[in-house]
């Protein structure tokens, strides 16, 4: 066997072995929140992070016995959007504690405060149900039809993920972030460049500058989806008040849910400090570059 094959079969060794980590992880939290019917920001933020990290490296070794592979994703991708649902709840959560330093905003709090909780018992609620339906998410199972099934990885596939990255990454700096799914389908092209190029040349995280770009965009889609959600129950707001006290209270309402989107920078600002703990030079450039007319606006860092 030549050297090159080798090296290739070592690699393809490495994300296999990633891949049986993560699902070792996945079963073990599915476990302990079926035993204990409960699901705590730590638990549902982890067991997203595993399921993605896993649906990465299936995505890496994908085969020519594809449907095997697509049954793995998607069974990985339901659990996840579960896990996911819960977290957003949890992010707008952080996010709220912003929205309670605004005079104009403060009064509304407690009740999306409210709203928030009564929408996270609902999907913890079905994220428990599809896991007494589904023990363990079934993916343990769908892993174990994996075995047997290989596939050479190298550094032409590195390349490959690298070079989608970085057309995603021009595309979003030359027309701005015009949806979350956007943002969303970035980040997925980030992980999977990442772990691959963790795979071929491991490197610690907190030096490899793709892995802070990579958690930079996860912190954005965090934000935007947490801030969509607290607009939505701000207009639930406003409509209630039109409906229940007139137009003048209705129109005041209206004006709580601009006045939102007034401070989305200063809002932006201090939710990336807190939740990704970056310098304040970078949090100040991410922010002015979401804010800056798209015609206007740079190349990403």
């Amino acid at each position: 066997m030549s050297s090159v094959e080798s090296n290739k079969r070592s690699l393809s060794a490495k994300a296999r072995a990633r891949l049986a980590d993560r699902v070792r992880l996945i079963a073990k939290l599915c476990h302990h929140m079926e035993k204990t019917g409960r699901c705590s920001r730590a638990i549902v933020h982890e067991l997203r992070r595993a399921c993605r990290a896993a649906e990465a490296a299936a995505w890496l070794l994908s085969s020519a016995d594809r449907p095997k592979f697509e049954k793995f994703r998607t069974k990985l991708k339901r659990l996840r959007r579960r896990a996911g649902a819960v977290r957003d709840i949890d992010v707008a959560g952080t996010v709220l504690k912003s929205l309670a330093s605004s005079p104009s905003l403060r009064r509304d709090v407690p009740r999306v405060r409210d709203s928030l909780r009564k929408k996270r018992r609902e999907r913890v609620e079905r994220l428990l149900a599809f896991l007494r339906k589904h023990p363990r998410g079934g993916i343990p199972a769908a892993a174990d039809a994996l075995k047997g099934v290989s596939r050479s990885l190298g550094d032409a596939g590195v390349v490959r993920s690298l070079r989608a990255l970085d057309a995603r990454v021009r595309r979003l700096a030359a027309t701005g972030p015009r949806s979350i799914g956007a943002i969303h389908t970035l980040r997925i092209a980030g992980k999977r460049a990442l772990l691959a190029g963790e795979i071929v040349r491991p490197t610690p995280r907190e030096c490899n500058p793709l892995a802070v770009l990579v958690d930079q965009i996860g912190r954005l889609l965090d934000l935007e989806v947490a801030l969509a959600l607290a607009t939505e129950l701000l207009s639930e707001l406003a409509s209630e008040r039109a409906a229940g006290r007139g137009t003048e209270q209705g129109n005041k309402g209206s004006r709580s849910n601009s006045q939102l989107q007034a401070i989305r920078p200063q809002l932006l600002f201090a939710t990336l400090r807190r939740l990704a703990r970056i310098e304040k030079s970078q949090a100040i450039a991410l922010c002015e570059a979401l804010d800056r007319p798209r015609s206007r606006r740079g190349s990403v860092q």
